[in-house]
């Protein structure tokens, strides 16, 4: 099974808007090719960083690194339930792009 949510990724798509299916905020900078790349190693490297998952669980209650089934079993249930962690997925890179990136129009991490 794939957990590396390479389907998400909207880049060079029409409706690439956001670089990730499923985002609700809009990253700044977003139409650079370059930066758009930039913000993806963002959250790939938010993912994986233990101090910043933390923190996005301790604001949200939910720990991102759920998405990622820990065992065969674990797998199983989710895909029998029919969770693949895409919304989750999405929901952590929008809390990135406000908490770590900075949103169109607004700055980063969200200031003015």
């Amino acid at each position: 099974m794939n957990y590396e949510h390479r389907d998400l990724v909207n880049v060079g798509t029409e409706d690439g808007m956001v670089p990730i299916k499923g985002m609700k905020t809009v990253p700044a900078y977003r139409e650079n090719d370059l930066l758009t790349g930039a913000f993806l190693a963002l959250v790939s490297f938010a993912f994986r960083e233990d101090e910043i998952a933390e923190q996005y669980n301790k604001e949200t209650g939910f720990n991102i690194r759920r998405i990622i089934p820990n065992s065969p079993l674990a797998a199983m249930i989710d895909k029998a339930c029919g969770y693949d962690g895409n919304e989750d997925f999405a929901a952590f890179a929008d809390w990135v792009n406000v908490n770590l990136w900075g949103e169109e129009g607004k700055g980063c991490a969200g200031k003015d």
